[in-house]
């Protein structure tokens, strides 16, 4: 049994998946930029993965193996960080000369692996509704009673741009030109038809109310619309670990630095005040 332990917690099997798992996601890669699945993997963001995954609509065996496999990958990974965590690194960080250092390494592990199973409750945790084309005046049927409406749409900028490619007006739409500011959509939230909230989505400024969060994707234009009215595609998603996944996030990217400044420190070949190297530690 500790013979099976040690291999799962061992160095060796960390890299293979890694490396197994980098390969896996260049196939991700090339699956959507493949025209025969690319619909499927658009589908697979626009929503909650449990209701993607369960959605016999828009299901594709060839999207839905690489998911599992995705899946399985970081399962197997996952099983490693923890056998690493409870065994190896659990002894050094109370036998170990050098206990800071491998207090932080035990702490990082344990963020990591919070962000996987963060992850995963985000796989099935709250909803999410994308690319939803709104005009003046509709609403869209949110979970409980909750009612998301849109009271105006400001787009302050000549609609040729949005009769051209998407790409091309991306090129031409500078700051000079396209002002956050002036161009916004104006919502307002109700929950069996009492407002709970109302205000402005801008572009990269979605609205914020408690785990729920309207973002302004794009707008378009309205078809059969004789004075070039203008709409608005939004994403309504409610998530209530959203900002603490993030924050978890944030939280691990300040220790990896601060182990590497400390391994820098601690190195060897670490320039002295001498000026010259200590080959000796």
């Amino acid at each position: 049994m500790n013979r099976i332990i040690s291999r799962l917690a061992s160095f060796s099997l960390a890299f293979y998946l890694m490396g197994a798992l980098v390969l896996w996601l260049f196939l991700g890669i090339f699956l959507a930029r493949c025209p025969a699945t690319d619909p499927a993997i658009h589908q697979m963001n626009q929503k909650l993965i449990l209701d993607w995954l369960f959605d016999a609509e828009t299901m594709d065996w060839r999207v839905v193996g690489w998911f599992l496999g995705f899946c399985l990958l970081n399962l197997f990974l996952f099983v490693n960080l923890a056998a690493c965590t409870a065994t190896s690194l659990w002894n050094r960080m109370f036998f170990n000369n050098d206990k800071t250092k491998k207090r932080l390494l035990f702490v990082i592990h344990g963020l990591i692996a919070l962000i996987m199973i963060g992850h995963l409750a985000n796989m099935g945790i709250g909803y999410k509704y994308s690319w939803i084309k709104m005009a003046p005046g509709d609403s869209f049927a949110l979970p409980n009673g909750a009612a998301l409406t849109v009271s105006d749409v400001n787009y302050a900028v000549p609609v040729k741009f949005l009769k051209m490619d998407r790409h091309e007006a991306r090129k031409q739409l500078g700051r000079e030109i396209f002002d956050i500011k002036e161009n916004y959509v104006s919502v307002r939230l109700t929950r069996y038809n009492r407002e709970i909230a109302k205000g402005n989505l801008y572009m990269l400024k979605p609205l914020r109310v408690g785990p729920l969060r309207v973002t302004l994707n794009r707008f378009f234009l309205l078809e059969n619309s004789r004075q070039n009215s203008v709409g608005a595609i939004l994403t309504v998603s409610k998530n209530p670990i959203h900002e603490a996944f993030f924050l978890i996030y944030a939280f691990t990217i300040v220790c990896l630095l601060i182990y590497l400044i400390t391994c820098k420190q601690a190195s060897p070949l670490s320039p002295q005040k001498n000026g010259g190297i200590n080959l000796n530690q």
